[in-house]
């Protein structure tokens, strides 16, 4: 059943609290790691948490995976999907169809390749 324009604003004012709470220091890189290990279509715990310390100090930069399987485990909404964003390999959240259409995304790191802080919309 396609998520509901209530349902998205709900979702909405979680993504921009694991936002600021990314920004803040907030998630531990081990939550971080294992939200990716429970939501990550590569989510190898090995190379995540090679890096995570490290990435997570520099939010957004190369943080999409975090953030992606983040907002899945905070939200209990959507896959983590792999694409493009400007060109550049980029992650995100995937919630499917909802009322603002069919292919609607969800992304809190979009920035870092000139994207918007927080992105909730149609995959574009």
């Amino acid at each position: 059943m396609p998520l509901r324009s209530d349902q998205l604003r709900v979702i909405s004012g979680i993504a921009v609290v694991t936002r600021a709470d990314f920004e803040a220091g907030e998630i531990s890189a081990e939550y971080a790691i294992q939200a990716v290990k429970n939501h990550h279509p590569r989510g190898s715990e090995a190379y995540f948490r090679q890096l995570a310390s490290e990435l997570l100090a520099n939010f957004p930069a190369m943080c999409c995976d975090y953030a992606a399987a983040t907002l899945i485990e905070r939200t209990g909404a959507g896959n983590v999907v792999e694409g493009s964003y400007n060109g550049i390999v980029h992650t995100f959240c995937d919630l499917g169809e909802t009322d603002l259409g069919s292919e609607t995304i969800l992304d809190i790191s979009s920035d870092q390749q000139g994207g918007p802080r927080v992105y909730l919309g149609s995959l574009v």
